[in-house]
């Protein structure tokens, strides 16, 4: 549940989650979801080490980084997606395959498509 004090996350309507609290203020924290098109490029990430995760918007070039207190959600972490549209879909790939392919094969890591 996105309600969970286990959730950390960006959702739809410029919304974060960060365990249980939800902050749909995009002046205080910069994520717009309205800035996310079809055959968007966004990459995520999962540091541990720094207790983070990582969102970057390869089109617009932006960053957004959320802290993950481990008192709320030990690891390890579990990754959540919610699809809520028609032919929503998401591929994921290693860092390994990110760094072998080139541009034009990595067509999307994370499409939406409206």
């Amino acid at each position: 549940s996105i309600n969970s004090q286990f959730t950390v996350g960006w959702f739809g309507f410029n919304q974060t989650y960060q365990h249980g609290i939800r902050n749909g203020n995009p002046t205080s924290h910069g994520y717009n979801s309205n800035t996310i098109a079809t055959n968007d490029v966004l990459y995520m990430t999962f540091d541990c080490d720094k207790k983070q995760i990582e969102l970057f918007h390869e089109d617009t070039n932006k960053r957004h980084i959320l802290t993950v207190n481990t008192d709320k959600a030990p690891l390890p972490w579990q990754l959540l997606m919610m699809l809520t549209d028609k032919d929503d879909c998401v591929r994921i790939l290693s860092p390994h395959k990110l760094h072998s392919m080139n541009k034009i094969q990595m067509d999307s890591s994370i499409e939406r498509k409206t």
